[in-house]
């Protein structure tokens, strides 16, 4: 990884005002002429990531009205807003210029936010690309099944990649996620890759059903041949 460099003495002030919420300060500090952007170079932290992490939307705004940072940087910043789970600054960063799409799947995911999962479905997010869905389901974010269910029926793998989660779960033993599955239209007797072997030829796919009976889980098996489930 390539080494951080020493943040410049009058930037670490600004960050330090940003740090502290001064608003005021900041907005003079901009008046008087004063630098407020990087200069070329690897930084670990900047003005905006630090008014970022303090989650302080006005001053973040007039750091982007001042076009204090990069694409790159506001990119960098949106992660960042998405990591402290805070959409309203993910808003206001695409306001101005940030892309959504820069920000990969699993990172959105991982907010476990319903709301920002959303927005970013909304916003062009990439659902079928390294199976993003079924990444989520075996993880078990619960909190995306409601999204799941809303949006299904416009995504052509959207079932494959449900039942690729299904099959992760058989495997584990997991009952309760096999019954979520099941309940949100994975197929037990679709043939998909496992997930963790996505390149798979055809031939080597294989079905949760049968994957389910290999591994002797007899109360899953149960679940899946329920004639009341079809």
């Amino acid at each position: 990884m390539p080494k951080r460099e020493k943040l410049p003495d009058d930037l670490k002030e600004l960050c330090s005002l940003c740090r502290s919420g001064k608003l005021f300060a900041v907005q003079q500090w901009i008046r008087d002429g004063k630098r407020y952007r990087l200069p070329p170079g690897n930084f670990a932290t900047s003005p905006l990531r630090t008014a970022i992490d303090c989650g302080f939307h006005s001053l973040v705004e007039v750091l982007l009205q001042v076009h204090a940072a990069t694409a790159d940087e506001k990119n960098d910043a949106l992660y960042y807003a998405v990591d402290n789970r805070n959409l309203d600054l993910i808003e206001l960063l695409a306001k101005y210029g940030a892309d959504p799409r820069k920000i990969d799947s699993e990172t959105v995911f991982w907010s476990r936010h319903p709301a920002i999962i959303r927005w970013f479905i909304a916003n062009g997010m990439d659902l079928e690309s390294g199976y993003p869905i079924a990444k989520a389901f075996a993880n078990k974010q619960r909190e995306f099944l409601g999204i799941y269910m809303d949006l299904r029926d416009r995504i052509p793998t959207a079932c494959p990649q449900a039942t690729m989660a299904l099959r992760h779960h058989v495997a584990k033993g997991n009952l309760k996620w096999v019954s979520l599955l099941l309940w949100a239209g994975a197929d037990p007797r679709m043939r998909v890759p496992q997930l963790d072997d996505q390149d798979a030829a055809e031939e080597d796919y294989g079905a949760a059903l049968v994957d389910a009976v290999r591994h002797g889980h007899l109360e899953i098996v149960k679940k899946m041949i329920d004639p009341a489930r079809n």
